[in-house]
């Protein structure tokens, strides 16, 4: 009976430990700057997110305030870069969208999504104009992509009544599932034309064409 143990032991040993397994711990190496100018720029950046895009490429977008050496103003925009070796390297950031060089409202707060199959939305909280709206209450703006984010669309309202809407819609995020349905959720004290109260709550929209239109608000 001792040499069964004692053969059972030699084998546990030569097995090793015996338990679940557990994912290997990825290793970073040092933090380095994804705007590769930000040793000599004076601007802020704040609140990064990113997204794998699919086709080696990667996404992300962060609210950059004063960035007047990107040609903006001094009111807070949201910029984005990208790459195409893991985040080894970034491109420079550029203005989510052309109207932020001259516009004044605050666009903040971004989230970013992808399906891995080439189309990207980048979403944000906005006080501008830029969806036709003069009371500079806060709407959720999007722009799309379809080619792994190397270009995107024009920005266009995510709360389809942003133009006639008065409360403020913030605290966006994204997500999309594998046939290509996304939804966005935010936090709005707009009464949705007195269907609601003014509290905060929490609205939804959805949207089957890679983030262009959106359905109502819910």
């Amino acid at each position: 009976m001792a040499r069964v143990f004692g053969a059972l032991a030699c084998a546990a040993a030569a097995l090793g430990p015996v338990g679940p397994a557990h994912a290997q711990v990825p290793s970073f190496g040092p933090p380095v700057p994804v705007d590769p100018g930000a040793a000599a720029d004076a601007h802020g950046d704040e609140l990064p997110r990113v997204a794998w895009a699919g086709n080696g490429a990667w996404i992300v977008a962060w609210q950059a305030s004063a960035a007047t050496d990107l040609g903006l103003g001094r009111d807070v925009d949201v910029v984005w870069a990208r790459s195409t070796d893991a985040g080894a390297h970034w491109t420079p950031p550029r203005p989510m969208a052309e109207a932020f060089a001259t516009d004044r409202g605050e666009d903040r707060e971004p989230a970013v999504a992808c399906d891995g199959g080439g189309r990207c939305v980048v979403a944000w909280s906005s006080s501008s104009s830029l969806a036709g709206d003069s009371r500079r209450d806060r709407d959720i703006m999007a722009v799309a992509s379809s080619d792994y984010g190397q270009t995107w669309g024009p920005p266009h309202p995510v709360n389809t009544n942003a133009a006639t809407d008065w409360g403020d819609d913030e605290g966006v995020d994204l997500a999309v599932d594998s046939r290509g349905r996304w939804v966005a959720v935010w936090e709005s004290s707009d009464t949705l034309g007195n269907t609601k109260g003014g509290d905060r709550d929490i609205l939804f929209a959805t949207s089957s064409d890679g983030g262009v239109a959106w359905s109502e608000p819910h």
